[in-house]
């Protein structure tokens, strides 16, 4: 990871089963998506702070959870913290260059906005873990990486050339080979079989989900991305001291709270497409 992004203008990661799709669709309902580290404690006050909603485990029967069926139907505007042992995890490893999460289901529309920033762009498929947490290979992020590379133009690396060659092979029937490989079968007999269904549609989202690294965020970026929504930022905020005026609650002094209440008012006006992700 560190190396090609170190020689990369944009990198996007494919986790097609299941944190690619399970973005893609949250992020396609205007909801935002916050990545986090597997199994780490630290989980639940991090959404605490943040003000957002921590997913429940897959199969606890939560509200919101790794499945993507679990997020048709988010609400516009949520903030969801989605920790991943692959996808998740590879999108905070990330740093210094604009990185994305794709799926078959928004393949093209990330390559083309990944293709804005240059024409080195890092396609890199997730991939699982064995119980012993050693990587195993994945045959739906290679075709998910071969779906965003084949809406690329420009030299493809050998590597790419394969996995543009894996897509173009299964592309007739990827809901069929998602049903046969291990992990789609794996999820099918956990109970899972919407998950691949909605992981195997191609080409059916024009959503993109960014991970922003804030700590590399300049304001002139920002301010360009937001200043024609804020007539619709400063409504929302009026919204909201009123709200507190009527219920005889204080609206928030802290300077930083009303600060992430204006960037999170800006957020929302903008196109539902560009979603803060962490």
């Amino acid at each position: 990871m560190l190396t090609l992004q170190s020689a990369s203008d944009a990198v996007v990661i494919v986790d097609v089963l299941s944190f690619s799709t399970a973005v893609d669709i949250a992020v396609s309902n205007g909801a935002s998506v916050l990545p986090y580290r597997w199994k780490d404690d630290s989980a639940r006050s991090f959404a605490i702070e943040k003000d957002a909603i921590l997913a429940d485990g897959r199969s606890t029967g939560g509200k919101y959870t790794l499945s993507p069926a679990s997020l048709r139907t988010i609400p516009r505007c949520t903030a969801l913290v989605l920790p991943s042992p692959n996808g998740s995890t590879l999108a905070l490893s990330a740093m210094g260059v604009p990185v994305y999460t794709a799926c078959l289901r928004n393949a093209r529309a990330v390559a083309k906005r990944a293709a804005t920033h240059g024409p080195r762009i890092a396609v890199i498929p997730a991939g699982e873990q064995w119980h012993d947490s050693s990587l195993r290979p994945c045959l739906e992020d290679l075709i998910g990486a071969g779906a965003v590379l084949e809406a690329l133009n420009g030299r493809l690396s050998p590597e790419a050339e394969m996995a543009v060659a894996t897509f173009t092979h299964f592309h007739r029937d990827l809901r069929g080979t998602l049903s046969r490989c291990r992990s789609g079968k794996e999820l099918i007999g956990r109970g899972f079989e919407l998950d691949v269904a909605l992981a195997a549609e191609h080409a059916v989202s024009a959503a993109w989900g960014q991970h922003y690294d804030k700590r590399a965020e300049t304001f002139p970026t920002l301010w360009a991305t937001l200043k024609r929504n804020i007539p619709a930022a400063v409504g929302r905020g009026t919204e909201v001291r009123e709200y507190h005026k009527q219920a005889g609650t204080q609206f928030p002094p802290n300077p930083s709270t009303q600060l992430d209440l204006l960037v999170r008012a800006l957020d929302a006006a903008v196109q539902p497409q560009l979603r803060i992700l962490s």
